[in-house]
């Protein structure tokens, strides 16, 4: 066996032996909020799928009734022969939604945030919030740019940074995916005009939940903004949303924009069709927003401290072990909750990450904050 892979196999065990091992979940079915994983059937406090759209057979069929796709694939990149007008059409719903002067589509929403990072060079400074998702600090690795990380949400620390150095872009998420919290992005883009950097803004978690009919959080405060499609909006994909000579900056200097199959044109048309869909799920979003409200006020009621301002909601235990075995035990009670562990967050903050969908009810809720109360109650027994 080569070296590479007998170390290779030895930091997996590592991994193993650490608590810290994982494996694809056996997912069989999903209908609704529920999913039947093993033969067993959950109710689902995993999934992004924060709409219910990705699981919504009527609006799925009506969809697809109007894709009809042609042929499969674009057959290239899109500075090559993959372009085709529905993709155009496709980026000019997104930015219109979104509030955008332009957009440009990514087969991943991590491939959009590599694409930004890689339009930063050597002597560029970035700051960065520290619990920023690891795509972002994966891109501006391999860009080379500076990094200097500041504390999570603490525009005070930030701040200082701005005063400094010349900061070329400061970088941050709209709605942190493990913490469920925002930054003061007034107070974070007006640092950032009076110092004269670049704000940008990943918004997965909030495009098609949060803002003025889903729009997220950005709009008029950051420039440039990266955008998942698999979140609310129930399909797969990604966007960088700003103006049209940082899309053709990126089509010119981004690699996962130059050496990547463009999406088919199938694809163009379907996302066309569900961000029509999204702007208009206002009763989805309140009931977000109301069954969001209802968790924390159980979790507060049971006396089980919660982190989180929206539909994400975070249980922090500390123990990577703890973690996973409330979460193992919450399938005994008839939940899949995800048990974030490192590296998803930082080594001793592991934790339950609740998400709170358009699909759930009350009554799941009171359900729910009682099993993990009653869990967190078995392990100190």
């Amino acid at each position: 066996m080569a070296r590479f892979l007998t170390t290779l196999y030895d930091r997996l065990r590592v991994l193993d032996a650490s608590g810290l091992g994982r494996e694809v979940l056996p997912v069989e079915d999903r209908h609704g909020p529920m999913v039947r994983v093993d033969g067993k059937w959950l109710v689902d406090f995993s999934s992004n799928d924060i709409l219910g759209i990705a699981r919504d057979p009527d609006m799925a069929a009506r969809i697809w009734n109007a894709v009809r796709p042609r042929r499969l694939g674009a057959g290239a990149a899109r500075l090559v022969s993959g372009q085709s007008p529905e993709l155009d059409e496709a980026e000019a719903a997104l930015a219109a939604w979104c509030g955008a002067p332009d957009a440009l589509l990514f087969p991943s929403a991590t491939q959009a945030n590599a694409a930004v990072a890689s339009l930063f060079q050597g002597d560029d400074l970035v700051a960065v919030d520290k619990h920023v998702h690891g795509s972002i600090l994966h891109g501006l690795s391999a860009s080379r740019a500076q990094v200097r990380s500041f504390g999570h949400n603490r525009l005070a620390h930030l701040a200082r940074i701005l005063a400094n150095a010349p900061v070329a872009a400061v970088w941050s998420e709209s709605l942190f995916s493990m913490d469920g919290d925002s930054p003061d992005i007034p107070a974070m883009a007006q640092y950032c005009r009076e110092h004269d950097a670049l704000l940008v803004l990943d918004e997965a978690h909030a495009v098609g939940v949060l803002g003025p009919h889903g729009q997220g959080l950005g709009e008029g405060y950051a420039p440039v903004r990266t955008v998942g499609l698999g979140k609310a909006l129930g399909l797969v994909g990604g966007a960088v949303l700003g103006p049209p000579q940082v899309r053709r900056a990126l089509l010119h200097l981004a690699p996962s924009a130059m050496f990547t199959t463009a999406l088919p044109p199938w694809m163009g048309t379907l996302i066309t069709a569900v961000v029509h869909e999204a702007r208009q799920q206002e009763d989805r979003r309140r009931q977000v927003a109301h069954l969001a409200d209802l968790a924390r006020r159980l979790f507060q009621g049971l006396g089980v401290p919660v982190l989180g301002a929206h539909h994400i909601l975070a249980v922090v235990l500390g123990s990577e072990a703890r973690a996973a075995k409330v979460a193992w035990r919450l399938r005994d009670f008839g939940f899949l909750v995800f048990a974030a562990r490192y590296p998803t967050v930082p080594l001793g903050a592991a934790r339950l990450r609740v998400v709170v969908t358009a699909q759930h009810t009350e009554e799941h809720l009171h359900q729910l904050t009682s099993a993990i109360a009653q869990a967190l109650h078995e392990l100190t027994e």
